[in-house]
């Protein structure tokens, strides 16, 4: 957050002309950052500012990163009402999703909106109409999320079976990617949808993959603060100097 600050601190200042693309990026960065941190309002703060930035010099397609930031930021801090009248009332958004190709997202957003509040036909037939796209058209992370956000929906909705289908569908990306979080939350996930079926052989191995997963992401942590504990000390030995 602090580096990311210093990128706006910087294209503030350049002079150059380009700099002004930058600093649109980087407002939406902050956001992004906000956003893991879980502190939502701030996050919406520079998503906003991120898109009066790429309005104010009349660059539409850069108000398109804003725009899905607030999108992802609803989703995830779980105010699917919220979610909705924001992207019913985005026309121009929508508008630029279908320019780019990328429909199938507007079904996934509603797909996920319309599960949160319920309403499993809509949900269903959202999902079911985003599946073949997000399964053939898109880069891998967005596959996983997808397959994520879909499994554990029909998991809670009762259907507990095709959802563990699902979740292991992304399982099999995340173990690709070697993505340790994507691996331990999907584990988790699939120990508590094998309980309900009351496979208990299969949840037990999928909580221990989960532990496992865990100890090495608190290890990679501790590593990554080592790390960043002698690079301080290295810029403080070369301030000394």
């Amino acid at each position: 957050l602090d580096y990311a600050f210093k990128m706006i601190d910087i294209s503030r200042q350049d002079q150059n002309p380009d700099m002004k693309y930058a600093r649109i990026s980087d407002l939406k960065l902050v956001g992004d950052i906000y956003q893991q941190k879980k502190n939502y309002d701030l996050a919406a703060v520079f998503y906003e500012r991120s898109i009066r930035a790429a309005d104010s010099i009349k660059f539409n397609q850069l108000k398109f990163q804003g725009y899905l930031g607030l999108i992802n930021l609803y989703l995830e801090s779980d105010e699917p009402r919220k979610a909705k009248i924001f992207f019913d009332s985005s026309t121009e958004l929508k508008n630029y999703i279908r320019l780019y190709g990328m429909e199938s997202v507007i079904d996934q957003a509603y797909g996920y909106i319309y599960g949160k509040l319920g309403k499993n036909d809509s949900a269903d037939h959202y999902f079911n109409k985003a599946l073949p796209f997000f399964e053939t058209q898109v880069n891998s992370n967005n596959k996983l999320y997808f397959y994520f956000q879909y499994g554990k929906y029909l998991v809670k909705s009762g259907r507990v079976q095709k959802g563990i289908e699902m979740l292991l569908a992304g399982n099999a990306v995340a173990t690709e990617n070697k993505n340790l979080e994507a691996m331990a939350e999907l584990a988790k996930n699939l120990d508590s949808s094998y309980r309900k079926l009351d496979d208990f052989k299969q949840a037990l191995h999928y909580s221990g993959l989960a532990r496992n997963y865990k100890d090495s992401l608190d290890k990679l942590g501790k590593e990554d603060e080592l790390l960043q504990l002698q690079i301080t000390d290295e810029e403080s030995r070369k301030e000394r100097l």
